[in-house]
């Protein structure tokens, strides 16, 4: 698993505000670019059940707007996640922190295997290393996340750091076998639960994905 790009201890930082806003906000839009990706990869016919449906459009038509709300949600969630990273990073207190960042995770809400402290460390080490990278980004009083980039990495270092925070699906494959996630369609008489865990990880990696490819190429951009 990748290391922070800083090489720093976990301590406290002086966090601008308006630095920390910056970059909440330039992740919150970057999870937007994520969602709207991986629904427009999504293929219902690939998730457990709903081969019985006569096909993928009309699948898609009756398991879309579940499966965005689904996704929305796990948005909302690493929206949360990334709020808990900054308090990572400015106060340094990885146990305070960490049970915070957990709750929010909604693979490891969902976790059924044995291995759940082995993934427990895998994500606190996961937010370590964002909140170590973001740290030196807060700091720089620029309220324009481009601009604290640019104040705190080289371009060689931003190329390494921005795109691999965004490969959550790569910490979390090795348990894939062992995650569930399932949602009702159908109403409570007639509705069937369908399991879409497979699916969620395929086209939430395709996204993240394309959204690395484009950061490398927006950092060329930007320096």
């Amino acid at each position: 698993m990748s290391e922070s790009v800083k090489s720093v201890s976990a301590s406290p930082c002086s966090v601008e505000e308006e630095s920390r806003e910056a970059v909440l906000d330039k992740f919150e839009d970057f999870m937007e670019e994520i969602i709207d990706d991986a629904l427009s990869e999504f293929e219902p016919l690939r998730i457990v059940n709903m081969n019985r449906l006569p096909g993928n459009s009309t699948a898609k038509s009756v398991v879309r707007p579940v499966i965005r709300e689904e996704l929305n949600f796990f948005r909302a969630n690493i929206e949360q996640q990334f709020e808990v990273v900054m308090d990572y990073a400015e106060t340094g207190n990885v146990d305070k922190n960490r049970r915070r960042f957990l709750r929010s995770d909604i693979f490891y809400q969902n976790f059924e295997g044995s291995e759940r402290r082995q993934l427990e460390r895998d994500l606190t080490r996961r937010m370590r290393n964002m909140g170590d990278d973001m740290a030196p980004l807060i700091e720089t009083g620029e309220d324009n996340f481009w601009d604290a980039a640019v104040a705190a990495y080289d371009e060689d270092e931003a190329r390494e750091m921005l795109p691999k925070h965004f490969a959550y699906t790569d910490t979390v494959r090795e348990y894939q076998d062992d995650l569930s996630l399932t949602v009702e369609i159908g109403g409570r008489v007639l509705g069937t639960e369908i399991e879409y865990t497979d699916e969620a990880m395929r086209v939430l990696d395709i996204a993240e994905t394309n959204l690395r490819n484009d950061l490398e190429r927006r950092v060329e951009q930007v320096y």
